[in-house]
């Protein structure tokens, strides 16, 4: 099989594998990179990238504002309290110019 013509959905996001999370906890299967991408912990880092045919499309579903903005708002979908304070306790020591939203002004869980 010549893999160099094998085209697949490719999407960099968070680093993490996103696609098999669901088979790590509780949560349902994705219906789709995109819908996967909506469950980052944060809006600034619910950013996936892809090639499609020589061009990069983006998927940002709360948009770019917060990533450009180094603003960092929580995402309840799938996190809790306690892992996103962590996420910011960690963050906050590496980039002290971010702007950290308490978790009551997160993006409400779907």
């Amino acid at each position: 099989m010549n893999f160099s013509r094998r085209r697949r959905e490719r999407w960099i996001g968070e680093g993490s594998n996103s696609d098999r999370h669901h088979f790590r906890s509780a949560v349902e299967p994705y219906s789709s990179s995109a819908d996967a991408i909506a469950t980052f912990p944060t809006t600034a880092t619910s950013v996936g990238i892809r090639r499609v045919f020589g061009k990069f499309e983006c998927c940002a579903p709360f948009g770019l504002d917060d990533l450009f903005g180094l603003v960092v708002r929580p995402n309840k979908r799938q996190i809790t309290r306690a892992i996103y304070e962590a996420k910011i306790d960690r963050w906050r020591s590496i980039w002290p110019d971010l702007t950290c939203l308490p978790w009551d002004d997160a993006i409400p869980a779907a």
